[in-house]
């Protein structure tokens, strides 16, 4: 998720344990550095609903990526000549964590301890 999006949802974020590296399409390292933060969003397709984590970065332009997990959960249909996803809009809605980020923070400092 594009990192200012992100920060007009107002929604709160977590810290990873550990940082990730993060590649462009062309192999080289994401210009923004590591990945430090993600948040759970739920993602709405086809009927169904589940909590995704997005990992927080810049996108430049894009404001999400939905890959693999989102395509092993929801094994959608592609029409791949077409560059199409038939079978409906993706929903993806605000979960309200903020008011338990800095417990999962206490918690992890905890285990890291």
């Amino acid at each position: 998720m594009d990192e200012e999006v992100w920060s007009r949802l107002n929604i709160g974020r977590f810290k990873l344990l550990w940082p990730l590296t993060i590649h462009n399409v062309d192999g080289t390292e994401n210009h923004t550095g590591k990945i430090k933060f993600y948040c759970w969003l739920k993602v709405h397709y086809q009927g169904w609903m589940t909590h995704m984590k997005f990992y927080l970065t810049s996108l430049e332009g894009d404001n999400f990526i939905l890959g693999y997990p989102f395509l092993y959960t929801f094994n959608p249909v592609m029409d791949w000549q077409a560059t199409k996803l038939p079978g409906g809009a993706i929903q993806v809605e605000t979960t309200q964590y903020s008011q338990v980020e800095w417990l999962v923070d206490c918690y992890q400092k905890k285990a890291q301890q």
